[in-house]
């Protein structure tokens, strides 16, 4: 073990206090153990983000989508065009009919 001197504002220093009480232990171990927690949590943390971020690649919600081609596909579009429209009628001008 290192000993190490720190400098606390006096309500932190009265917190820890306080808190070490409570816990049955001294000011040096409560805070020793304390960081010791943190710093196990931090790098837990930082490894499964890392675990999460490198993974195997979760296929989410989009592998089920249809894709692009599908969506637009011409034969898809053609279905609203029907074949057998007759083409439009030639319409004569008013003026050729004498009206």
């Amino acid at each position: 073990m290192k000993n190490v001197t720190i400098t606390l504002d006096e309500k932190v220093a009265q917190w820890a206090r306080v808190e070490a009480a409570k816990a049955g232990k001294s000011l040096s171990r409560w805070l020793g153990e304390r960081l010791e927690n943190d710093m196990r949590h931090a790098a837990y943390s930082l490894t499964d983000l890392e675990s999460f971020l490198s993974g195997p690649g979760y296929p989410g919600i989009a592998a089920n989508m249809p894709r692009r081609d599908d969506l637009y596909d011409d034969r898809d579009l053609r279905r609203q065009q029907h074949s057998d429209l007759q083409p439009r009628s030639q319409r004569t001008d008013e003026k050729d009919q004498g009206g």
